[in-house]
């Protein structure tokens, strides 16, 4: 089992939680504050399996393209900078003593 630790920027984060929603992934999200990204952001914890793990980031990558779509702006190159930054840790799940 894996643990996804994904820092989004707030203009991002509604989307992608829709998105993970609709092919049966759930997630927790939590408020974060910090200069990582230099703007507003939320940290979604997001458990899978060990296979799903592509999935998601391919989900994850189309919600964030579907937002910029929808938000154009004049500078483009800085729209994907910066968007979402991922972290995938090993994670049991059960007794923690086995």
């Amino acid at each position: 089992m894996k643990l996804m630790v994904c820092i989004c920027q707030n203009k991002y984060v509604n989307e992608v939680v829709q998105t993970l929603n609709q092919n049966g992934y759930r997630s927790t999200k939590l408020a974060s504050t910090g200069g990582f990204l230099k703007k507003g952001n939320t940290t979604l914890l997001i458990g899978i399996n060990n296979e799903g793990k592509e999935n998601v980031m391919k989900l994850i990558q189309e919600a964030c393209e579907r937002e910029d779509q929808r938000k154009t702006t004049s500078n483009k190159t800085d729209q994907k900078q910066g968007r979402i930054t991922i972290f995938v840790v090993d994670a049991n799940s059960g007794n923690p003593h086995t």
